[in-house]
């Protein structure tokens, strides 16, 4: 094409010659949105479209051009308008289309001072733990895309043998509190409605209620075939009602020969509690074993590795698990679905039986509640006795 022959830039030609001469390009009009300029975009390189009309001259030449020119234009606009129209589709229109489940999580355990972040460190491992499994199940589905019947089928999916009713409704605790607390506290909320609430959710039913604490002849029996370790183990746990990780995680430093109490500061609820314990067994035991102490061990139960018959056994400076060392004893004893926790039941349910008042005894086991108190009072048939016997009086005295 001559000079004389190029076409002049023009504002509503919807083909144009690029500023380098290097392609012909097209202006989209259909395309334009308010206050935005037109789109436009390349059609063919020069060098493409003179193959293609290779051996045309004159009149023959420009209608051919604007033939091609026209067939392309038209199939790229069709491809933009199709792409503009998707992403408008796909773009969000509230904050629950903008941010998935991960986003939420990452969000709740990685941001300091979050509602997660206050809780203490147990409650903070098991909602993390809970979540990070709820992530790989449906993080990737946007707030906007769970519903009930998508946490209903998620929780079906995760049931286990190894996850009981109980845990599988801590699961479910836990997205509630994330979904129906955290997300709404945003500015602005990323969600308006909880799909994780118990009135949409069933709730797995808890298994029926069992005798948890030991009677005497089944403390006796579990005593006895505990190792000294274990046995000053779980006799701490009947003594103080103290938690698993509580007596497992016991430090040297928070117990206090010269008043006799150990001090649990690691708690589930945050809380930290003094015990006393009136027990001289007990204290010449911890006195023997702090003699006895490596140097730089914290634990007043730490975990050990290398082995004594080759000289390379050590004590290492962290808290050792008891859990098989239990499950052994347990077996022999012949106790069954008997756990770690039962002890903490065995505990207050001594105290209470002792006549101890719930208020010293909430003080001893750490909890706020009476409510919550109550589930670790037990009574046995045994205990009953002296107060039947009382009934049985009051009943014969006012017959005659």
């Amino acid at each position: 094409m001559t000079k004389k022959n190029k076409k002049k830039y023009d504002r509503k030609n919807p083909f144009f010659e690029s500023p380098d001469g290097l392609f012909w390009k097209g202006r989209f009009f259909r395309l334009k949105e308010p206050l935005k300029r037109t789109p436009e975009n390349n059609l063919i390189s020069k060098s493409e479209l003179c193959k293609k009309l290779k051996g045309l001259v004159g009149q023959v030449w420009e209608e051919k051009k604007d033939e091609i020119l026209a067939d392309l234009y038209q199939k790229k606009e069709n491809e933009l308008y199709a792409k503009l129209t998707a992403e408008k589709i796909q773009k969000p229109t509230c904050e629950a289309d903008k941010h998935t489940l991960s986003d939420a999580i990452k969000k709740a355990t990685q941001t300091p001072s979050s509602y997660i972040d206050l809780k203490s460190r147990k409650t903070k491992e098991s909602y993390i733990q809970q979540l990070n499994v709820w992530e790989k199940e449906i993080g990737h589905l946007k707030l906007s895309e769970i519903t009930s019947q998508v946490i209903e089928e998620t929780l079906s999916k995760l049931k286990t043998p190894q996850r009981s009713n109980s845990t599988m409704n801590r699961y479910t605790a836990s997205l509630s509190s994330l979904l129906g607390k955290y997300c709404r506290e945003f500015k602005p909320p990323w969600i308006t409605n909880n799909p994780c609430n118990w009135k949409d959710i069933t709730r797995k039913p808890e298994p029926p209620e069992r005798t948890r604490p030991l009677t005497m002849k089944q403390r006796k029996d579990l005593i006895h075939f505990c190792g000294p370790e274990l046995k000053f183990a779980v006799l701490l746990a009947i003594k103080t009602s103290g938690r698993q990780s509580e007596i497992w995680e016991l430090k040297w430093d928070h117990v206090v020969f010269e008043n006799q109490w150990l001090i649990f500061t690691d708690t589930k609820n945050g809380s930290p509690r003094t015990v006393p314990i009136f027990n001289q067994e007990i204290w010449d035991t911890f006195k023997k074993l702090h003699d006895n102490r490596q140097e730089n061990i914290q634990y007043v139960f730490p975990a050990s590795q290398g082995n004594k018959r080759k000289g390379t056994f050590k004590y290492i400076n962290r808290p050792k698990s008891l859990r098989k060392a239990f499950e052994t004893a347990r077996d022999k004893a012949g106790l069954e679905d008997f756990h770690w926790h039962d002890l903490r039941h065995t505990g207050i349910t001594d105290m209470m039986h002792s006549g101890m008042k719930d208020d010293y005894i909430k003080d001893i086991s750490g909890h706020k509640t009476d409510a919550m108190l109550k589930k670790y009072k037990h009574t046995f048939p045994v205990h009953l006795l002296e107060e039947v016997k009382k009934l049985e009086e009051f009943q014969s005295s006012n017959a005659k």
